[in-house]
This record gives structure tokens, sequence and C-alpha cells, in this order.
């Protein structure tokens, strides 16, 4: 503050506007806070949540992507090949990574409640395994691409949201209570690592209402 005593007024404002916008983000739908809420939201991390499920004959992986302003958004994805437990927890990673990179995001805070997955990415463990070598590699190819990331191991009870998306992909019914913003269904037919064909010009996108009340509760009624 010596060395700069002619602060420009404008400026502090916009730090003021940007600080209450963080606290009041119906803000963002008014013009003339519009550019300066997407800078702010631009500037903060997002949260990303992933998990791998796999049963005898499908697997699933999970993704949750969560922005400074709060907002979720979820994914399913059905893994169509035959897969590892872990290999679907990376699948998980990898895609999530992907959507991330698509929006633009380059300031993420992953989060997973595998230990395995995340002491691998932070060289704490030795991939020995053939099967994970190709899925890690391709990880840290796609991690290296943000300016900043920050990988904590978290228990299973803070990562439900992704574990349960992950269960869904193989027609497991979410519990009771669960309420998510954004339901984006998809399959996959091949391992993220393997270079996959141009999506269709038009890919079809399923979204779903809403989740008040699993279906199941008012027929048990």
């Amino acid at each position: 503050m010596a060395h700069h005593p002619t602060l420009d007024v404008p400026a502090v404002r916009d730090l003021e506007v940007a600080a209450e916008m963080l606290e009041r983000p119906d803000l963002a739908y008014l013009p003339e806070y519009a550019a300066l809420y997407q800078a702010t939201i631009s500037l903060q991390p997002w949260v990303f949540y992933f998990d791998g499920f796999r049963m005898d004959t499908l697997a699933g992986a999970g993704v949750m992507l969560e922005n400074p302003a709060g907002d979720r958004f979820s994914y399913s994805f059905q893994l169509e090949f035959r897969c590892t437990n872990n290999q679907a927890e990376y699948e998980a990673l990898i895609i999530g990574l992907e959507v991330l990179l698509e929006l633009g995001v380059r300031d993420i805070q992953v989060r997973e409640d595998s230990l395995l997955v995340i002491n691998q990415l932070l060289e704490k463990f030795r991939c020995t395994s053939d099967l994970l070598a190709p899925y890690l590699d391709r990880s840290l190819e796609l991690l290296v691409q943000f300016d900043d990331m920050d990988l904590e191991h978290i228990p299973r009870e803070r990562n439900f949201v992704a574990y349960e998306l992950a269960q869904l992909a193989i027609g497991i019914t979410l519990k009771y209570g669960v309420r998510e913003r954004i339901l984006k269904v998809e399959r996959r037919s091949l391992p993220s690592w393997i270079a996959r064909p141009d999506p269709p010009e038009e890919p079809t996108v399923v979204v779903l209402d809403p989740i008040d009340v699993d279906w199941h509760v008012p027929l048990i009624a």
C-alpha cells in the first residue's frame, strides 16, 4: 500500500462487487454483473468428485462437478467393456478431466475415495499393473494441462454422490432423498485411453428433472 498510494477507485469497486456476487450468485443474471461474475467464477477452483463401480457383468463411472457458485453437474457412464473396479475408477477420473478441459476449467480440486488411484497420481504408489498403466499415463497427460490442481483422498461418505452415480449407470436406483440438478447418462464402449472416433454432430443428451422422491416410495406406501 505504501508503494501504491493512488489505487484506482473503480478497481476497488470491482473487487467489492466480485465479493458480493460470490455471496449472491443471483446477481449474475443482471447484465451489469454478468461479465464480472463469469470472470470471478473462472478464477475459482472447481471441485471434482469421481468414483467407479463394478458388478459381475457391468461397470459404471460416476462424475460430479461443482463450480464455485455451488452448481452441481452430474454424469453417469455405463462401461460396456470388461474392466476391474480400479479401471472403472480411472475411467471416471479421465472422463471428468476431459469434461473440465472442454469447459475451459484450469483450476481444480480432485476428490476421490480410492487410496490406490490418488496415491498413484501423487506418485506415492508405483503402478505395477499392466492393466492400470495406460490409464495412469492418460490421467497424467490430462492433469498437466491444468494450471493448478489439488488431489485429496476422502472417505466414502464424502464421495457418496459420485458413488451412487456410478451405481446408477448399471441400473441401481438412487437412494431416497438424493437430488441432482443435471443428470447425463451415457455409454462408453472403449476404454478412455484408447483413441475414440469423433462424436456425431448432434449427440443425444438425456436431461432428467430434479429427483424429489425415489419412484419406488409412493408405490410402496
